[in-house]
């Protein structure tokens, strides 16, 4: 999976195509990308309220689409529609208008906030009962995770992709854990996207952060002091992804993993690429030594 953000509401048609062609180029070239994950990027003031600077994720998933013909998947902040109403309307004009089939539901950005829209759990039967394959993010930072995932699991949630993972010891207990409780409560497991995102250079990082990253002072250190930020952040992900995979062979996790890569800024793509080519070796040793092949949801 790709993760591209939708560039600024206000971009020239030439940029926009300028962009297109460039994630579809990179797509051609890497030739292993089924998705392209687009979010929806929102800033709140202090009351919740968003403010909507970006392209509508399902008007860009649209021309990326033409551009691609690869699976579309749109994210929405359901907290801000004001009503099941609202999020019915946006789910018709999504399957209807933009002919999409998955997308991620996200909850509110602050838990000091109380937001009056639907919540995830709610949208997920919703979109289910319209014919929808429906995505939640997994956050295994958040205490007791694996609770909230195996929640959304039995709530008609396919697939997770995670916050983008800089370490991996809470991502590696919280997938034994929710396969734990899957075996137990013999409940199909969804499908983790583990996400990774290159580091072009000290901005990159303060974005990652922004986005809510969770950056260990040794590897903000150890990319800090690299001679080439970018290489060494490559590096990085293909470790951690390693590491990962290794657990999962290893403690006999059945829950399927993937990769998501996510661009964050578009000057980041030829690291993307990068990173994609060394994670796709990653997975075909993952998909070699696993007994059970990654699912489709």
């Amino acid at each position: 999976m790709l993760e591209v953000t939708p560039p600024a509401r206000r971009t020239s048609a030439e940029y926009l195509s300028k962009v297109t062609t460039n994630i579809s180029e990179l797509i051609d070239q890497v030739n292993c990308v089924d998705f392209i994950n687009i979010p929806e990027i929102i800033e709140e003031n202090r009351t919740g309220m968003p403010l909507y600077k970006n392209l509508d994720p399902r008007i860009f998933g649209s021309i990326l689409y033409e551009k691609t013909r690869k699976e579309i998947i749109v994210n929405k902040v359901t907290v801000h529609l004001k009503s099941l109403t609202d999020l019915n309307s946006w789910l018709k004009d999504a399957i209807g208008i933009y002919k999409l089939r998955h997308l991620v539901f996200v909850g509110g950005n602050s838990s000091a906030i109380s937001y009056n829209g639907p919540g995830v759990i709610d949208a997920n039967s919703l979109a289910k009962n319209l014919g929808f394959i429906v995505g939640n993010i997994a956050i295994p930072d958040r205490k007791n995770e694996f609770e909230k995932l195996i929640v959304k699991t039995s709530n008609n949630c396919s697939f997770f992709t995670t916050q983008i993972i800089l370490q991996t010891e809470k991502i590696k207990q919280t997938l034994k854990i929710y396969d734990f409780l899957c075996k137990s409560l013999r409940i199909k497991p969804a499908v983790f996207f583990l996400s990774f995102a290159p580091v072009y250079d000290e901005q990159d990082l303060y974005l990652l952060k922004w986005l809510g990253a969770h950056v260990p002072e040794a590897i903000e250190s150890r990319l800090r002091n690299s001679s080439n930020i970018g290489y060494a952040s490559i590096e990085l992900a293909k470790e951690l992804f390693s590491d990962i995979v290794s657990f999962v062979l290893e403690n006999n996790i059945s829950v399927p993993i993937s990769l998501n890569v996510e661009s964050v800024s578009y000057h980041n793509l030829p690291l993307v690429k990068e990173i994609i080519m060394q994670g796709k070796e990653v997975l075909e040793r993952l998909n070699k030594n696993q007994s059970k092949p990654l699912q489709s949801f």
